[in-house]
Formats: structure tokens, C-alpha cells, sequence
């Protein structure tokens, strides 16, 4: 039979193996785990850095359609002020026909009193004439006034526009 301090060695150095075995297999299921932590956080980092590329890829994105925007606001706003300009100009030529048209109506205006008045003075010396007969002639009371002389000579050569005025 054998001892039986024996025996307790046995048992104790069985146990002691058990123990081993026990802790091992904590051991392996810890690395394991560890393992299996360590690829998921790598799958995490991965997908974190493909987030940031997408995020740095929308960001360009935006900043080109921020450009554009830009551009096309600047261009715009070029347009609009040109369109002003052009109006302003389309304006004050606008406002110089007609100050040129009320300047040739008020001309016309002066020709057409003048016109009036030759004419009625002509008829006046056409019924004289007519009232006196031919005799009166060139050394008669029918000689020509100094203003129906100078509208004579005028109205044969046609009308006659003052000069121009300067420009306000």
C-alpha cells in the first residue's frame, strides 16, 4: 500500500495540475478575447478613418459648391451693377432727346409766329397793291419795312435754325 503522504502528494500535485490547466484556459479565453477586442476596435479604427475621409471628402465638395456660388454671386451682382449703369446711361440720353425735342418744338414754335407774321404782311401788301393799283410801285408808299426784307430773304433760302446752344 502506498503511503499515504504519498497519496497527498499525488493528490496535491494533481490538483496542482488542474489549477494549471484551469488558469490556462482562463488565459487562452482572455487572449482570445483580447484577441477579439483588439479586431473589433481595428474595425472600429477603420471605419473611423473611412468616416474622416468621407467627412474630408464632403467638406471638398462643399467648398467647391461654396466657389461656384460664390463665383456665380460675384458675376451676378456684376451683371446687375453693368444692367444699372446702362440704365442710368439709356436715362440721361433719354432726358437729352428730350430736351433736344423741346428745344427744336420751341424753335419751331418761333419759325411758325415769324411765318404768320410775313404771311399776314404779305397779304396786307397784296390787298395794298390791290387797293392802289401798280402805279404806287417803287417809289410809291409800298416799299418793303426792314423786317419783311430780312424774312424775304430768309423764307427764300428756307427756314433758318438759331444757333446751337452749349449743352447743359
Amino acid at each position: 500500500m502506498p503511503d499515504p503522504q504519498v497519496k497527498d502528494i499525488e493528490k496535491m500535485i494533481a490538483n496542482e495540475e488542474k489549477a494549471d490547466q484551469k488558469n490556462l484556459g482562463h488565459a487562452i479565453k482572455d487572449v482570445q478575447a483580447a484577441e477579439k477586442a483588439e479586431a473589433k476596435s481595428h474595425k472600429m479604427s477603420d471605419k473611423a478613418v473611412h468616416s474622416l475621409d468621407k467627412a474630408h471628402r464632403k467638406e471638398h465638395e462643399a467648398k467647391k459648391a461654396l466657389n461656384n456660388a460664390t463665383h456665380t454671386h460675384e458675376k451676378t451682382s456684376a451683371d446687375v451693377q453693368q444692367a444699372e449703369q446702362q440704365l442710368n446711361i439709356k436715362h440721361e440720353h433719354e432726358q437729352q432727346l428730350s430736351r433736344d425735342v423741346q428745344r427744336k418744338k420751341t424753335l419751331m414754335d418761333e419759325m411758325q409766329k415769324k411765318k404768320e407774321a410775313n404771311d399776314q404782311s404779305r397779304e396786307s401788301r397784296i390787298a395794298q397793291l390791290h387797293t392802289h393799283g401798280p402805279a404806287a410801285g417803287p417809289g410809291g408808299s409800298l416799299t418793303q419795312s426792314p423786317t419783311s426784307a430780312t424774312t424775304a430773304s430768309s423764307t427764300s433760302a428756307g427756314p433758318q435754325a438759331p444757333a446751337e446752344r452749349p449743352l447743359e
